[in-house]
């Protein structure tokens, strides 16, 4: 097996539903087997493996939207991973776009050019990694995550998502 992350959208998947609906009026194929073609066609196995990672994907935005999430400098999280952390990859995957404004945000550099996506990306992937939070404790309400995370990891310039709200290490600690 793998360890491999593959997200899919629910998004995407409708799409290739549609897809295949356009082309059963179009051909004389059943439904499932233009849903197996468009599978094909998009670098899938098969159709159950898209409705596969579909399924993973979904159970990983649901943790998202009920956890604590925490992306944070690879040298910083090496004493939290392990402990009351795990290494959470979905994050960085299904949180890309608010990762990637963040990082644009925090290139205050206005000499250089920005940054391209996969620039930005490779940064991303070689200086970050995504935690969850996977203690005992039950999760703190917003006003007492500061002290909550200052007893368990250094962060310096991060974000973090507390059930499914996005906030700025700056948002936190004032």
């Amino acid at each position: 097996m793998s360890n491999d992350l593959i997200i899919i959208p629910g998004k995407a998947v409708s799409v290739l539903k549609k897809m295949a609906k356009r082309r059963r009026t179009q051909s004389q194929k059943p439904h499932h087997a233009n849903l197996e073609a468009v599978a094909h066609e998009a670098g899938w196995s098969n159709w159950n493996a898209v409705k596969q990672a579909a399924a993973v994907t979904e159970a990983h935005v649901r943790t998202i939207e009920t956890q604590l999430f925490v992306l944070a400098d690879i040298k910083e999280a090496v004493d939290a991973i392990g402990t009351e952390f795990a290494k959470a990859p979905e994050l960085l995957a299904l949180r890309e776009a608010d990762i990637l404004a963040w990082l644009r945000r925090s290139d205050v550099d206005d000499a250089a050019a920005p940054a391209s996506d996969r620039e930005l990306l490779d940064f991303l992937h070689n200086n970050f990694v995504g935690l969850r939070f996977c203690g005992a404790e039950p999760l703190p309400d917003r006003q007492c995550l500061p002290h909550f995370l200052e007893q368990r990891i250094a962060l310096t310039d991060s974000l973090v998502w507390l059930r499914g709200q996005c906030l700025e290490s700056e948002e936190l600690y004032g």
